[in-house]
């Protein structure tokens, strides 16, 4: 197997770089790391996805690199892997390639630096949440969630009003997933929004949070229209009534 990585035939490298990761064995690390300068690009894809399934930290540093890479999909898959390795060495590199030209390179830097639950990366996500693109920051929603930084309550105050439906739905949820106090006055607001989803996840999150404040608008929640947010009201109901 290790040989077909040297093979001159580019999918049969690809092939032999999957077969590996997916056997598990980090003897593979090294010989995979040289394959990492691969001529071909999917090659070197599939080559950052074994280095990611291995989880062996000794690929940390050349997965860094590979957020540099002329592909695309290469510096995506490597965002992947480095969050797959939960190595916090990778955080300020990581922070950097939120910059990255590619939407779906910053999307999956975002997953990653959610991943990594590494604080020293809260200011980089809170900027993702201005991100031109909306599945950024509906990702960038969820990776504060997952770090669980109070400092990430204010940034996410503001995402409870982005014009997508889809990031105040995970901003709502990550605002939960915080448990801050703070949170609840434009969580009750979130409860009057256009979409069924949204007004579900922030019952959820003013119950998860548990601050009475919110008792009074959750019983008026209960008239809402869409019975799967009439039961997340009640659910939160029982939870701040305690």
């Amino acid at each position: 197997m290790l040989n077909a990585l040297r093979s001159s035939v580019w999918v049969a490298r690809r092939n032999a770089a999957w077969a590996l990761g997916a056997l598990r064995d980090t003897r593979a690390v090294p010989p995979l790391i040289d394959a990492l300068k691969d001529r071909e690009g999917q090659v070197r894809e599939q080559v950052v996805w074994a280095l990611g399934a291995l989880r062996d930290p000794r690929a940390t540093s050349p997965l860094i690199e590979a957020l540099k890479d002329q592909e695309t999909s290469v510096r995506r898959q490597a965002a992947w892997a480095l969050g797959a390795l939960r190595d916090t060495r990778a955080t300020g590199p990581l922070v950097e390639t939120l910059k990255d030209r590619e939407a779906s390179v910053r999307e999956q830097t975002v997953w990653a630096l959610g991943a990594l639950r590494d604080r020293t990366a809260v200011p980089g996500l809170a900027k993702a949440l201005e991100d031109s693109d909306p599945k950024v920051r509906r990702q960038a929603a969820w990776a504060l969630g997952a770090v669980r930084d109070p400092r990430a309550a204010e940034p996410l105050a503001a995402a409870l009003k982005d014009r997508e439906a889809g990031v105040r739905e995970q901003a709502a949820w990550a605002s939960g997933a915080l448990r801050d106090r703070t949170s609840v006055p434009p969580l009750i607001a979130l409860l009057g929004d256009s979409e069924p989803s949204v007004r579900r996840q922030a019952a959820w999150a003013l119950g998860a949070v548990g601050d009475a404040r919110a008792l009074e608008p959750l019983l008026t929640a209960l008239k809402d229209a869409d019975p799967s947010v009439r039961r997340q009201v009640a659910w939160a109901i029982g939870v701040v009534n305690k």
